[in-house]
């Protein structure tokens, strides 16, 4: 909360309770250091919801207090009802809330994105919410219930008691219709309030926020219900024997069963002492005497034991409900709350062995460490590299691009190959974070061209590494360009890339498709043996500076054919470790390839997977047509998978002048290349991956598209996928985004559009302006769902939207 707002609301808040005289001078500095703590909360919610239950409580609590104040007794023996509320009953209501509040603060103060807004369960720290708002629910909810209650015109009911039996007015556990009513309107206000103030995402309707309010009441309300329960099981009821009035503790505090002047007198033989209290006696299940009135003991017990007092009750149930709703939430959204825990995440990166089992650690097997040298250029002597896609903008952001030659063992087989780094010029710019990608079979490395912008931008900005692990594409690219060059690069001898080029599989017959791409599969993976230590050592001599950075942080990715390559590391080669016999990989990331089985959960590393639409058109041809496609599986506390609907095999929104000059012959009949930013979908994902592994908060929960029974995409109205990652291009759409590319290869992986014409643009939006506000409202639900960062969201204000005219 805004420092301007925040200061005189807590001083406000204090002020008034003084002068109301509704807390002791102790509770007034105690509630000063708990509604500051509120106020800290960069959002407004906990300190509102805080201000609710205080004015609310001293509303009941003053309602008809001169007739609930004959209802009870003091237990200083003047007339009952509450008085000025101290420390240790602040402290029992708002403990708990101040402790997640001030937990959940930090956490926003470490992140930025999807966590600025709460997303229902999108990522962990929306579970501390839930207890917030269950705190003060329940106690508004024990609240009003005690204090309207009370004034029912039937008598209460011992809810602990097995025939319910009729108890006097304040008795702990009794309940009464009024009262469970009472308690329900209290927790109402409190889940209302909350549905108000907190800053829901966009992609939250109506119907979620509703549901959000229903819950949280019912949850509060169940509070008042435990709180009677544990009262009239934990806290003594202690009653007036002369006047038949329940006895209340000064400031919740506990009961004596006898006056310091009583003389409770015991039957003749009992081994109990006549200085023993009533209570004591009455719990051995001593009948006690009957003396004359002035000697007798002025008090009896009428129910529970005496083990705890009223601030005890309460603190018991509202730490109870707050931690019970967490804990559905966590199992209900599939999150795991001991991810925010900051020594969560340094167990998982630094020393992931510590949680491994003995047996685990018997199967590891750690890689030769490698040795490292720098490969300079000359003027004869140049870096071969397929992509260049913005290797020219590597001077704008004062980036390097550096080559160096990595030499090792693996498979019990000497190695010589080739890394390729784009860093900072200046290391103390470099964020700690380096993004290890393997070049691809035809050379090239496509998540550089996705992420470069997203890589470089930053004031800490991370670095990339292409790693040339796959030996027959190292080989015919790399070395037989520049023999010389690269004269010491070496693998076990295998296939060459030309003699695998005949064998790639394209689209024929589903059962020829499937057959040609099992053998070419094999046959690769049994020419690229070294590929897995490989990429090992790799991460390896990064961590140890060995490239002249330091990494802290190694996210393993690929995409189509690398993709595959990852997803074979993950099921098939975990069991690598460095040689330091640390996890190489904090993260992997899997991206539009052809599935295969659901991926595993890691112990000690995070998964994203991301595919398109294409990919899942491919996989229907390989696998074929089912509901349930056979990557797909849940989240979990180490697996998100997204589905991005629209999103095509290869981004054409952002060509390269070679590219163009490749692509100018295809005939896209009648259609044009696809604007849909691919890139801008990545650069998101991998900004929460990132965040992901360094502060423990998780990513939005995964989503997949729509597909029948058939395994065919469902669409729109507009021939559009629906459901998966949303984005400005299929929830405001402006064209019919077809994603395979009407030619046989080698573009049909390619994505295509058709235009809206001005007359149907005009149909479905009406106005400019109108097109405007809702491509407008998508993209910040975008932003806060965790799918778009806000950079990447000017650029397509500018570059599309204020583009589109009708």
């Amino acid at each position: 909360m805004k420092p301007y707002i925040g200061i005189p609301l807590v001083v406000g808040l204090v002020y008034r309770a003084w002068s109301r005289k509704s807390l002791t001078p102790l509770g007034l500095v105690v509630a000063g250091c708990s509604a500051s703590a509120h106020a800290l909360h960069p959002w407004s919610a906990p300190v509102a919801l805080l201000a609710v239950f205080y004015f609310g409580g001293t509303k009941v609590t003053k309602v008809k207090h001169e007739v609930k104040s004959r209802l009870t007794l003091s237990a200083t023996g003047a007339e009952g009802g509450e008085g000025p509320r101290n420390h240790i009953q602040v402290l029992a209501n708002s403990v708990v809330a101040t402790i997640l509040s001030i937990a959940h603060a930090i956490i926003l103060a470490k992140t930025a994105g999807p966590e600025s807004c709460f997303s229902l369960g999108q990522n962990a720290a929306d579970i501390l919410i839930v207890g917030i708002v269950a705190n003060y629910a329940a106690v508004a909810a024990d609240t009003f219930s005690s204090e309207l209650g009370i004034l029912s015109k039937s008598k209460p009911r011992l809810i602990t008691s097995l025939n319910l039996r009729h108890v006097p007015p304040g008795t702990n556990g009794g309940v009464t219709a009024t009262g469970l009513g009472a308690g329900l309107l209290g927790s109402f206000i409190v889940a209302a309030t909350s549905t108000a103030v907190l800053p829901f995402c966009a992609n939250a309707g109506l119907k979620d926020r509703a549901l959000w309010t229903i819950a949280m009441t019912l949850w509060g309300a169940l509070g008042s219900v435990l709180d009677s329960v544990l009262g009239g099981l934990l806290q003594a009821s202690v009653v007036d024997k002369r006047s038949g009035k329940v006895v209340e503790g000064s400031g919740g505090r506990k009961v004596l069963i006898h006056p310091s002047t009583g003389k409770p007198v015991l039957p003749a033989g009992s081994t109990a002492k006549t200085t023993g209290s009533i209570h004591n006696a009455a719990l051995r299940g001593i009948q006690v005497a009957h003396i004359p009135e002035e000697s007798q003991e002025s008090r009896r017990l009428e129910t529970g034991h005496d083990w705890l007092d009223n601030n005890g009750v309460n603190l018991l149930m509202a730490a109870t409900m707050s931690v019970g709703a967490m804990g559905i939430a966590q199992w209900f959204w599939g999150l795991d709350v001991f991810e925010l825990l900051p020594w969560h995440n340094l167990d998982q990166q630094s020393t992931p062995d510590k949680m491994a089992t003995e047996e685990e650690r018997g199967m590891h097997v750690r890689v030769t460490k490698p040795s490292v040298s720098f490969l300079p250029e000359t003027e004869t002597s140049k870096t071969i590299t397929y992509d260049l896609h913005h290797s020219d903008l590597l001077p704008v952001y004062d980036y390097i691009s550096q080559e160096y030659l990595m030499t090792g063992i693996a498979v019990a087989n000497s190695y010589c190959t080739r890394l390729l780094l784009r860093r900072p010029a200046d290391p103390s710019r470099f964020s700690g974070l380096v993004i290890a990608e393997p070049s691809h079979l035809w050379g090239g490395t496509t998540i550089w061209r996705l992420i470069n912008r997203w890589v470089m931008r930053n004031v800490k900005g991370h670095a990339w590494l292409e790693v040339d692990s796959q030996a027959p594409a190292a080989i015919d690219q790399i070395k037989n360009v520049d023999p010389e060059r690269y004269k010491d690069m070496h693998f076990i001898p295998c296939r060459t890339l030309e003699e695998f080029s005949s064998n790639i599989p394209g689209f024929a017959n589903t059962e020829e498709l499937w057959d040609n791409y099992r053998i070419f599969k094999e046959r690769w993976w049994a020419a690229t043996l070294q590929s897995p230590e490989i990429l090992v050592a790799a991460s390896h001599a990064l961590r140890l500076g060995e490239l002249n950075i330091k990494a802290e942080r190694v996210i393993l990715t690929g995409l189509s054919q690398t993709a595959d390559l990852i997803r074979k590391f993950i099921v098939e080669s975990t069991h690598l470790r460095l040689p330091d016999g640390g996890a190489p990989f904090e993260g992997f990331m899997p991206c539009q390839c052809d599935g295969g089985n659901p991926l595993p959960d890691l112990r000690d590393a995070k998964i994203i997977e991301i595919l398109g639409e294409f990919e899942l058109i491919y996989i229907k041809a390989l696998y074929g047509g089912s509901e349930m496609p056979p990557h797909r599986r849940a989240d979990s506390r180490s697996f998100r998978l997204y589905e991005v609907a629209g999103m095509s095999h290869r981004e054409t929104r952002y060509l390269s002048m070679a590219d163009k000059k490749r692509l100018s012959f295809v005939d896209l009949e009648g259609a044009q290349w696809s604007t849909f930013a691919n890139s801008f979908v990545y650069h998101a994902l991998f900004d929460t991956m990132n965040k992901w592994i360094t502060t423990g908060v998780a990513p939005p929960r995964g989503t997949t598209i729509d597909i029948d029974a058939f395994g065919d995409i469902e669409r729109d109205e507009y021939g559009n996928a629906l459901a998966g990652v949303r984005t400005v291009h299929t929830d405001v759409p402006t064209a019919k985004i077809i994603d395979v590319t009407p030619q046989p290869r080698p573009h049909w992986h390619t994505g295509t559009e058709v235009p809206f014409k001005d007359v149907k643009l005009w149909a479905i939006y009406k106005t400019v302006a109108n097109y405007r506000r809702q491509a407008g409202e998508a993209i910040q639900r975008q932003i806060e769902v965790g799918f778009l960062l806000p950079e990447d969201a000017e650029v397509l204000r500018r570059d599309t939207i204020e583009q589109v005219s009708f």
